[in-house]
Formats: C-alpha cells, sequence, structure tokens
C-alpha cells in the first residue's frame, strides 16, 4: 500500500487525528442540541473511536462499529448532527475494517 513508507504513515495519522478531533467537537457541540442518554453514548462512543483508532494495533471492526452507532445517533437528531455525519462519514473508510 502506499502508506507503507515511514513518512506516509506519519501524514496519514496526523492526518486522521486532525479529523478524530474535528469529530470530537462536533459531537460535543451536537451534544448541546440532544442532552439525552443517547447523545451521552454517543460522547463516550467518540472518545472510544479516538482511542481505538489511534491504538498500536486497533481492533479490526472496532472502530466501524463505533463509527456506525455515533452516525445512528448523529442522523436521528437532524441538522444538529449533519457536522458530525459528515465527519463520521470521512474517517470510515480510514478505519480498520
Amino acid at each position: 500500500t502506499t502508506r507503507s513508507h515511514p513518512i506516509c504513515e506519519v501524514v496519514f495519522a496526523s492526518a486522521l487525528r486532525v479529523l478524530l478531533d474535528r469529530l470530537l467537537k462536533a459531537v460535543a457541540g451536537a451534544t448541546q442540541a440532544d442532552q439525552s442518554p443517547a447523545a451521552e453514548n454517543a460522547a463516550r462512543d467518540s472518545r472510544n473511536l479516538i482511542e481505538e483508532a489511534t491504538a498500536k494495533e486497533p481492533r479490526a471492526g472496532e472502530g466501524v462499529r463505533l463509527g456506525e452507532r455515533i452516525k445512528d445517533w448523529a442522523n436521528a437528531i437532524g441538522e444538529a448532527g449533519k457536522p458530525v455525519v459528515q465527519l463520521i462519514t470521512s474517517i470510515m473508510p480510514l478505519l480498520p475494517h
């Protein structure tokens, strides 16, 4: 793959981290509009997603599972969740399947 070169790995990890940080902020903003238990779960899932995606050995499929749950919640809350949906849609293909 193109990410097999050490420099590519660093660039990829850095770009992924930027997207994950943006996701965390978007989820925090969306939870202001939806202060339900589902919003608390989405916030927890986003923190777990960051931990999983940046782990030395991420578990295959775990990040995708968390991403799908976050996306489902964001879709359910409507307009406030759109930034979350956009970010998670960009992040999901970058996660180990």
